[in-house]
């Protein structure tokens, strides 16, 4: 098993990453194709968004779902310093259930939420966030591929935060959609997103000259 940690290795770490970013940057993008106008629109704004809204509802909460999780994984590879084999592989993993989304997406678009669509949506959405938590936990507590510094109190809280954050936010988005409309919706994401950010730790080990 070789680690990634000297600087001629950095750049590896780098195509990791940059691989990471280009499926998000294709499975946000495909979410779109859902969104067709409708065939016979009579040229009102209430023609326009009646036949489509349901798709349009969908399309923001898997587009923000996708932000959420593209934040996460930014944020595990903002501490992590080198990675192995297991890291890049599990990697893998959680970009093959990203990947996934924009079918999940297109099928909850056709068909409504039947049971089985609403399991399969949320369903995809819980297995990222368990990847997530998954690949966190070996770099922070297996491999110890982190920051050094970092606090096991911060190591602890980044697995509570990326396994759960991302299924109640995109959960609760859905519902009140469904429920209420998108502007609620939209309202809800943005609100979770200021609450979740605004609730943070200090990452990293207090030095002797910060506790002076």
């Amino acid at each position: 098993m070789k680690n990634h940690d000297t600087p001629e290795k950095n750049y590896d770490l780098e195509r990791l990453i940059f691989f990471s970013d280009g499926v998000f940057a294709i499975a946000i993008t495909l979410l779109v194709i859902e969104l067709r106008p409708p065939e016979h629109w009579d040229g009102t704004w209430v023609g326009l968004l009646t036949p489509i809204l349901a798709k349009l509802i969908f399309y923001v909460v898997s587009f923000f779902s996708l932000g959420l999780f593209w934040m996460a994984h930014r944020f595990i590879f903002r501490f992590t310093q080198k990675f192995d084999e297991i890291a890049a592989l599990l990697n893998l993993v959680f970009l093959c259930l990203i990947s996934v989304m924009p079918f999940v997406n297109a099928m909850a678009s056709e068909h409504g939420m039947p049971p089985v669509v609403l399991q399969m949506y949320i369903g995809e959405m819980a297995a990222a966030a368990l990847a997530a938590g998954l690949l966190w936990f070996y770099i922070a507590f297996i491999g110890k591929l982190t920051d050094p510094r970092l606090t096991t109190g911060f190591k602890i809280y980044g697995l509570f935060r990326l396994s759960l954050t991302p299924v109640i936010i995109a959960a609760g988005a859905l519902w009140v959609g469904i429920r209420f409309g998108i502007l609620p919706s939209i309202g809800f994401i943005f609100i979770a997103f200021f609450v979740t950010n605004r609730l943070h730790l200090e990452p990293f080990k207090a030095t002797k000259t910060d506790e002076t």
